[in-house]
């Protein structure tokens, strides 16, 4: 999950690097954003310079209130999608065994 914005930088410079599309690569992967919450630059470090192109681009981390409402609100449409399973009327009701 960490490489997932150095896993996206091909589409990122075929698109063009605009800070917003480099925030939501780096919005797709928790460890980037905690490291940037925590002051750590994992994609200025020389691996990443040696692996992909973001290392070079000057977008700043996304805000910890962004990852916070984004990860919150994907958990609740989870929860939402998975009471809706559970409460299916198509769902075949065998006591569990079986």
């Amino acid at each position: 999950m960490a490489a997932i914005p150095l896993g996206v930088a091909p589409l990122i410079a075929a698109l063009g690097a605009r800070p917003a599309l480099i925030q939501a690569s780096m919005l797709l992967s928790p460890w980037v954003v905690a490291a940037g919450a925590s002051g750590l630059d994992l994609l200025r470090m020389q691996w990443a310079y040696a692996l992909s192109p973001l290392g070079s681009l000057d977008a700043p981390y996304p805000g910890l209130g962004a990852a916070v409402a984004l990860y919150a609100g994907a958990g609740l449409i989870l929860l939402i999608l998975s009471a809706r399973a559970l409460r299916s009327p198509g769902r075949a009701d065998d006591g569990g065994y079986g």
